[in-house]
């Protein structure tokens, strides 16, 4: 039997996923996690024997995080004005309006 002491990122002070001492085999979240931040980490697990210390090694993990909707979309510019001919007739386009999703892998 093992026990995984810890994972993590190189470059981060702290442990992006963490063990609880009663289930030292199953890693958990350490803090919230943001795809549009950071969408994936790449860590380093330190695993040791729980019968024999000594032995240990480590190992990669790559987490690759799927996004949920958390962003609401934002508009190019915070108001639009726009002068119509009272006649302009029914169906005429008028204004291309852009918004941003950041929920969105890959804007349009």
């Amino acid at each position: 039997m093992s026990s995984i002491l810890s994972a993590r990122a190189p470059g981060f002070p702290s442990a992006i996923l963490t063990t609880h001492s009663h289930t030292n085999s199953v890693l958990h979240t350490s803090r919230p996690l943001d795809r549009e931040q950071r969408p994936h980490y790449f860590l380093v697990a330190h695993v040791r024997d729980v019968a024999r210390w000594e032995w240990q090694c480590n190992s990669s993990i790559e987490v690759l995080l799927s996004d949920v909707n958390d962003n609401p979309p934002v508009f190019g510019q915070k108001a639009y004005e726009l002068a119509l001919p009272e006649d302009t007739p029914a169906g005429r386009l008028v204004a291309h309006v852009h918004a941003l999703d950041r929920d969105l892998v890959h804007q349009r």
